[in-house]
């Protein structure tokens, strides 16, 4: 599976790159596509011997200096970066953050939590934590900036524990490098988002349920990854089934059903306990079950119907803007559902576009900043760095590929190590039936990162 996401994103890359350029979609587009894999392929195949020594020779060089060493030197320049790159660019967030922004200052002030005639539309767990800080700086662009930094370091030590769990020394090393330099996560350190906010909490939550799966039932482990994870779904709805990827994770390290469903019960009831105080407030205001926000069925209905693209439409087939957001919110996934069911063909090609969009691009940074942020940025300094960012996430991807390989031929890992892209995949296939947008991987980074790393594992067995 995790091969075949591989090629998708190898091709996927220079397609989506090429459709933008020239605005075509034919079998030019895809020769080149495919052209750009066979080469990739072929080159390691030619020199699968001096790979592998580079590999082994680099696995060696990076476990020389101690892990704190290497997280302090890899948390240092990351910061760095990001700082630079902030400061050559002060951007101001658009689209769907500046009405975060908004309505995190509406609650600073102790207004309302509504927008445009909406009152759960819009998940509140990002604005809620936003409007807790604002008054620590009273400027978005700083707090922005500050809440980045302190979660990138925080991830880059939460990355190091979970990839020291499941791959070892060397790709805990790789892995914690390469979150310090990703360019398109580099670019986001200036703007408000909440998937950076989701993408510490899920390596939390995978780490936390980890450790808790090899101690007791009752472990605070457990019962702390579904705090997090309710606090999760607060910010990104869309996780509300993510227990189902850790009991699969649990199964397949722990292979005991019985405890696994215990500590999956266990995840559950702290996730409901964290999104409960919303769920009742939003009874309160409706007088119906919300259990978290009402864009659901508006989101699943765009994108599954006859005028869906797999991006952002502001509309689908049968416009829903003139009900109330209940209504709209079941009436979307009535209509979704009833178009799947009576266009089966055509909702699998446009889960094929969506992956295009969900693989095909990791420049989500470098966009908003450059092209988004209201900076007079030249267009060949924009294409200069979006170029540089999806070379980079190719070369991540070749990593995982070459890890896939030699650990199938090799035994480099136990099979266990897989759960390490599980939350990947998650996202990959919601975002292969919801809308999809290259901003939809950007949680799944350190997951990505790990298995990246376990290229550089060294061998098992001969």
């Amino acid at each position: 599976m995790f091969g075949f996401i591989v090629i998708e994103t190898i091709v996927y890359t220079p397609l989506f790159s090429w459709r933008l350029l020239t605005g075509r979609n034919g079998l030019d587009a895809w020769l080149l596509s495919l052209s750009g894999v066979a080469a990739i392929a072929g080159l390691l195949w030619l020199g699968r011997l001096r790979v592998g020594r580079i590999l082994e020779r680099g696995a060696i060089a990076v476990t020389k200096p101690s892990l704190r060493s290497w997280i302090l030197a890899s948390v240092a320049v990351g910061a760095l970066l990001r700082l630079t790159w902030a400061w050559v660019y002060p951007a101001s967030p658009a689209s769907d953050d500046v009405i975060y922004v908004e309505l995190a200052q509406q609650l600073a002030r102790g207004e309302p939590y509504a927008m445009a005639g909406t009152r759960a539309y819009w998940p509140p767990g990002y604005p809620l934590l936003l409007s807790v800080l604002l008054p620590l700086t009273g400027s978005v662009r700083t707090l922005a900036l500050l809440l980045n930094l302190g979660m990138f370091v925080a991830l880059t030590v939460i990355t190091a524990a979970l990839a020291q769990r499941v791959a070892g020394d060397a790709p805990t090393r790789v892995a914690i490098v390469l979150l310090a330099i990703w360019p398109g996560y580099v670019a986001a350190a200036g703007l408000p988002g909440k998937e950076l906010v989701s993408m510490v909490l899920l390596a939390a939550i995978v780490l936390l349920y980890l450790r808790g799966a090899t101690d007791d039932l009752g472990s605070g482990s457990i019962l702390l990854a579904g705090l997090l994870l309710g606090f999760a779904c607060l910010v990104q709805p869309s996780l509300l089934l993510f227990p189902a990827v850790l009991l699969a994770i649990d199964l397949l390290m722990s292979r005991e059903s019985t405890r696994s469903l215990i500590r999956l019960v266990i995840v559950v009831v702290a996730t409901m306990i964290a999104i409960t105080p919303w769920t009742y407030r939003n009874y309160q205001v409706f007088g119906a079950f919300v259990p978290i926000s009402t864009n659901g069925g508006g989101n699943f209905y765009r994108a599954n119907n006859p005028l869906a693209t797999g991006a952002y439409t502001d509309r689908g087939e049968v416009d829903l803007s003139g009900l109330d957001e209940l209504e709209a919110n079941r009436r979307g996934f009535d209509l979704g559902r009833k178009w799947i069911t009576e266009h089966p063909m055509s909702f699998l090609r446009l889960s094929v576009e969506k992956q295009i969009l969900f693989l095909g691009d990791d420049a989500q940074g470098i966009y908003a900043t450059l092209r988004r942020g209201g900076l007079d940025v030249p267009l060949q300094v924009y294409a200069t760095a979006k170029a540089y960012a999806n070379a980079f996430w190719i070369a991540v991807w070749v990593l995982i590929g070459i890890a896939t390989v030699r650990h199938l031929r090799e035994g480099l890992l136990p099979p266990t190590s897989a759960v390490i892209l599980f939350p990947f995949l998650y996202l990959y296939l919601l975002h292969s039936v919801f809308e999809s947008n290259s901003k939809y991987h950007i949680p799944a980074l350190p997951f990505i990162a790990i298995a990246a790393g376990m290229a550089f594992s060294p061998r098992t067995r001969s």
